[in-house]
């Protein structure tokens, strides 16, 4: 929503009219500000307590995670657990039955405003209106709770995902850099029994059922090393003994150290804390930034008062 313009969208026949909450920032983007008060409204329609506590399911964005927001929920008997990194597409209960039928009734919405409206261009004012007759359309409660049983939140399924939707990952699944010290195989491991197959490039067919056209295919053969080790009892070779699948390299160590989010329990004590730290630092690390900058802009206009003070002599 557009700052400079945000009493437009709270126009007749928009869903931010009645019931809804708005905000709006100059960034354009969520900030900690404006999340307490999408915090608020929340409480206020679902009327948490101690002793009828909520679980609020979110990301690991940098606005969730203000303490004051973390601080209002607690004390509301609201307890915020966050999603793992790069799975909010399976696990987000929006994601996976509303957001879809949404942008299917949204598009009928439109196509149905460019024929009432010939002539004109639909422009972004009239999105609210079009969002107020999708929106209930599909976020009915059906689909509400379709998306919290096809993420295994609720009804709780552990084993909703098959391990076919983890092989995806796989080529890019490698450890992380501090388990990776010896990228190279040591001494002992070369030492292993290591057996040597000659594998034909093609099959050799006998001369008699070949005709005078045809020529003899080149049965050059290639030597493939196969570690005996980690073969299977039985005697013959598996495919993926002789053409591995791809694998990417070893991950190789981030310069920054950021700390990456997982799955946790924000509102707990020690994880409050562990934010708390960081936000300290930045904050110190801002007001050294601004601080220099504050010099830089005093020492060059001392430099422009001296050279307007040379033009006077």
């Amino acid at each position: 929503m557009r700052t400079n313009e945000r009493n437009r969208y709270r126009q007749p026949g928009s869903p931010y009219d009645a019931r809804g909450n708005g905000s709006v920032n100059p960034s354009g983007w969520m900030k900690e500000e404006n999340f307490l008060k999408y915090a608020k409204h929340f409480a206020k329609h679902a009327k948490p307590s101690k002793d009828r506590p909520l679980l609020l399911l979110l990301d690991n964005h940098d606005s969730h995670l203000s303490i004051e927001v973390l601080d209002y929920f607690k004390d509301n008997g609201v307890t915020v657990l966050s999603f793992p990194s790069h799975c909010s597409h399976k696990l987000q209960p929006l994601d996976r039955s509303v957001y879809g039928p949404l942008k299917k009734y949204f598009n009928t919405s439109s196509d149905n405003w460019l024929a009432s409206h010939p002539g004109k261009t639909l422009t972004i004012y009239d999105i609210p209106e079009l969002v107020k007759i999708a929106l209930p359309l599909a976020a009915t409660l059906e689909n509400i709770q379709a998306g919290f049983k096809v993420t295994g939140i609720s009804p709780l399924n552990e084993n909703i995902f098959p391990e076919s939707e983890f092989m995806g990952a796989y080529v890019t699944d490698r450890p992380l850099p501090e388990h990776t010290e010896n990228v190279f195989p040591s001494t002992s491991r070369l030492s292993e029994p290591v057996a040597t197959v000659t594998v034909p490039d093609a099959i050799t067919v006998p001369k008699l059922l070949l005709s005078d056209t045809v020529t003899e295919p080149d049965t050059e053969t290639r030597e493939i090393l196969i570690d005996l080790t980690n073969l299977p009892s039985t005697s013959h070779v598996r495919p993926e003994d002789v053409r591995p699948f791809p694998k990417a390299g070893p991950r190789q160590k981030n310069k920054r150290n950021v700390r990456k989010r997982t799955s946790t329990i924000y509102t707990d004590t020690p994880e409050k804390q562990i934010i708390l730290e960081q936000k300290q630092q930045r904050d110190h690390k801002q007001a050294l930034k601004k601080m220099k900058l504050n010099k830089i802009m005093q020492l060059n206009n001392k430099i422009q008062k001296n050279k307007g003070k040379e033009r006077l002599v």
